[in-house]
Order: structure tokens, then sequence, then C-alpha cells
């Protein structure tokens, strides 16, 4: 399909008020104008398609990678902008992300610096691991491979993070052709038919600039459903259940039944 007709495909939109509104970003949209995906294609933007599907003019708050999907965040004037782009950069928003990466995850922290132009930019990341599973998929090095799934809260938001954390702590987000690993992107590929970046913004909370206390989410899009459902995945830590992660990160499809939640 023409990139002129995919930015009039209508996104699912997870929360809107007067100020404010929310979108469940498919995986494979960029934020705005100016990415571009493999082989010299460009991919739909999310920023132009909503303006038309609103017939009003919305501002970046937060960006997501390409790949991303999940939670997001547009003001809808320059006012709300200003307020919310300060709750960013002070650090009062809370994400949570959901990711499938190569092998036996452990609950635990990454931080490094980014040079962007003459400034330093620290980044920070926690996580925890949710479940693990071992395929009978011979890869490189083994005749078994391992994967779990992870939570991440970023404490920022810089340039790949969670990606480059989660690589840099040997866990490479599957289907992650920058940062992961990719014989294992190909066993998915072959086995599941996974063929995009399994990192999913799965919620955002945040002080609503003219109320109260705000929390969005997004269901996992049925790509997760899909690694989900393979059997012999054994919950880990606190998740003692499957049913419970289910329960905190739904994997009914994109966008259907996805929860916000104003206090006032």
């Amino acid at each position: 399909m023409p990139v002129r007709e995919l930015n009039r495909l209508v996104l699912e939109v997870l929360y809107q008020d007067d100020y404010l509104v929310a979108v469940d970003k498919p995986s494979g949209w960029d934020v705005h104008r100016g990415g571009v995906a493999g082989k010299g294609a460009q991919r739909p933007v999310v920023l132009q398609a909503l303006r038309d599907q609103l017939g009003k003019a919305v501002h970046t708050v937060h960006r997501l990678d390409g790949g991303t999907s999940g939670v997001l965040l547009f003001a809808l004037d320059k006012d709300s902008q200003r307020l919310l782009n300060a709750s960013f950069e002070s650090r009062q928003v809370k994400k949570s992300y959901v990711a499938l990466v190569r092998g036996f995850a452990r609950d635990g922290s990454c931080a490094d610096s980014l040079r962007v132009g003459n400034a330093i930019q620290d980044a920070f990341t926690t996580f925890k691991c949710l479940a693990q599973i071992e395929l009978p998929w011979p890869n490189e090095k083994y005749a078994q491979s391992r994967y779990s799934l992870v939570e991440a809260i970023p404490e920022t938001g810089r340039y790949h993070q969670i990606r480059r954390h989660l690589n840099h702590l040997g866990w490479p987000v599957v289907g992650d052709t920058a940062h992961g690993d990719g014989s294992h992107n190909r066993l998915w590929r072959e086995h599941v038919a996974v063929d995009r970046l399994m990192l999913h913004a799965a919620s955002i909370a945040f002080q609503h600039p003219f109320g109260g206390w705000l929390e969005i989410k997004s269901n996992l899009p049925e790509v997760f459903q899909r690694a989900m459902a393979l059997p012999g995945w054994s919950c880990v830590g606190e998740s003692a259940r499957f049913s419970e992660i289910t329960a905190k990160f739904p994997i009914i499809s994109r966008g259907r039944d996805s929860l916000s939640r104003l206090v006032l």
C-alpha cells in the first residue's frame, strides 16, 4: 500500500480530551517525517495521519522508535505541549515497556551516557524478568534457544535506550536489526512469523496539565500473543502465574479494551 494511503489509516485512540490525545502506535510507523524504512522505502507517519484523522494540529510530546508499538502521546495545543514536555524533562512521567529478548534475563538495571552534539546525556533503565522459555530451536552455538519476557522501565528517554541497554546486558530484543542478534531474529521469523521489533510501550502515567494523575495503557499486539502462546513458558520472580502477566499486560489484539484512567 502506498505511504499516502497508509497515512489515511485510522489510528486507535486510547485517550483524548481538549488538551491531549494518546494513540496506539503500530510497529513500522514513524512518529514524524524523516524516518526511513529498509531499502529506502518511506514509512507512514503518525503525526500526519493523526492530524488528518482529527482535523486539527497535534504536537509531539515524546517519541517511539519506528519498530516500537504502543502508547504515543500528543498535545493538542502549545501550552499543553510545554507543560507535558516539562514533565518528561523533569522525569515525572512513568513508562513501562514489554520486550521479548534472547537469553534468560534477570532483574536489574543499566546506565550509560550518550553524546548528543556537544552534550552528554545520561540514560538509565530498570528491568524485571517476567517469564522465560527454552525452545527446541538450534542456533549457532546451542541445540536449544532461550528467551525471556521482560518489563523495562526507563527513567530517561534517550535514542534506542531500552534496546541498547538490553543488548549491553546480553539480552538483545528479538527483531532488533540494529542492536539485536540476526540468527535469533531469523529463528522467530521462521517458526512464529515474527517480522518486527518485539518492543511495546505498554503504559504511560503522568500528571495531566490541567487535571489529576493520568494513566494510559495499550494491550500487547497479536504478535506478542503468538509468542506467549508457545508451550513451555515459566514465570519468574513475583509473577508466579502467567495469568498475572496477561492481567498486567493484556494480550488482546491491538487497541481493543485498552484502559485509560484519570484521577481528578
